[in-house]
């Protein structure tokens, strides 16, 4: 009962703020109470019952929590609308929702920036991996390949299926022809693992292959450690162990 009588109370004074940045914002703006008077906005005087956003030109949403319809309402009604009665006093809802706009916007941009970078963070890796199969052996371009789909595409949900495929052919491979891989191919493995582009999965193969191929441990352990260190993972423990 105390946590639910806290969480009215800040709704309400949240609420309240609203209300105030709403009258300044236009005089004509109303947040009329729809359904019966509950006993928490009784017992605190607060506005917390449920509440629709009008004016003389539109009706909104009703809802307890009036920033979110205030704000759309504001967004969709009140641009150069010619019968709004501004008080002049700031902040208020049209300057409070501008900030929330530009400070969305600017996320935005900087997520979609990121995801550019990545993206092209990740050709560059496939094209390294590209280069390092330029000698014609078909065993390791084959493995290179399903390293590719190791190396998820940033912005792009990992295929499962396709990655545990992948990861089977490069353990089968591992345990068939250890002789086969390259001191490359380790090397990239291990490096998608340590940065954060694949999943703890690669290492199997990586463990594999240095059960009987010593000098490709000590790139294993680290990624393994780095990869523990970001939290629990059971393949990582594997190659430790």
């Amino acid at each position: 009962m105390a946590d639910q009588m806290d969480q009215a109370v800040r709704l309400g004074m949240e609420n309240r703020e609203t209300i105030e940045l709403a009258r300044r914002h236009c005089l004509r703006m109303e947040f009329i109470q729809s359904g019966g008077q509950g006993y928490l906005e009784e017992a605190t005087g607060l506005p917390i019952n449920m509440r629709q956003v009008r004016c003389p030109v539109a009706i909104g949403d009703m809802a307890m929590n009036l920033r979110w319809i205030a704000s759309d309402f504001v967004r969709a009604n009140c641009a150069g609308c010619l019968e709004r009665k501004s008080t002049g006093e700031v902040p208020n809802l049209a300057t409070v929702v501008a900030q929330e706009d530009a400070a969305a916007a600017e996320a935005e941009l900087t997520r979609n920036e990121a995801l550019e970078i990545a993206r092209n963070s990740r050709a560059d890796r496939v094209e390294a991996r590209r280069a390092s199969t330029a000698t014609g052996d078909l065993t390791m371009a084959g493995a290179f390949q399903d390293l590719d789909k190791l190396d998820i595409s940033p912005g792009v949900e990992a295929d499962r299926d396709a990655v545990r495929a992948s990861v089977d052919r490069l353990n089968a491979l591992a345990d068939k022809v250890p002789e086969a891989f390259s001191e490359a191919f380790v090397a990239h493995a291990a490096k998608l693992v340590v940065e954060g582009h694949a999943s703890a999965l690669a290492l199997e193969p990586l463990r594999r292959l240095a059960i009987v191929r010593p000098e490709f441990a000590p790139a294993t352990v680290e990624a393994s450690l780095t990869e523990l260190r970001r939290g629990p993972s059971a393949p990582a423990g594997r190659c430790v162990a």
